[in-house]
């Protein structure tokens, strides 16, 4: 399969203060990004989807602005990048999501899995 990286924006009702915790700790990816996420004693992350381990770490964190996490699939690296943007006529925050990883077939699938994990996102702050 080749990679294709892809950018999506989403608005989500709540400060950046609130959701960063969602975007870059275990137990707020837990919540919505994956089925579950267990820190392993080496600090990667290990994110269960479809009953399958995936292993990764947050390389970068720039408080309530940028997440990256990188995800090792056998020798090669995905990186997924969150940026957090408030607008500032408005005040309403913006996350906008590149992908570079192989979760996908397509865009629109890959579109798909991402409005359906942005929903679980938000239902996190009532809607």
């Amino acid at each position: 399969m080749s990679k294709n990286i892809f950018e999506l924006e989403y608005e989500i009702k709540a400060s950046a203060k609130m959701v960063f915790p969602y975007l870059s700790s275990a137990s707020g990816l837990a919540t919505w990004f994956a089925e579950d996420v267990n820190i392993m004693p080496n600090g990667l992350f290990d994110f269960i989807w479809d009953d399958e381990s995936h292993l990764g770490k947050v390389s970068i964190k720039k408080a309530n602005k940028t997440v990256v996490i990188d995800l090792e699939e056998g020798d090669e690296e995905n990186k997924i990048i969150f940026d957090l943007d408030i607008n500032e006529f408005t005040q309403s925050l913006f996350i906008k999501v590149t992908d570079g990883s192989d979760m996908a077939d397509s865009f629109e699938e890959s579109e798909e899995i991402w409005n359906a994990l942005f929903e679980e996102l938000r239902e996190q702050f009532g809607g």
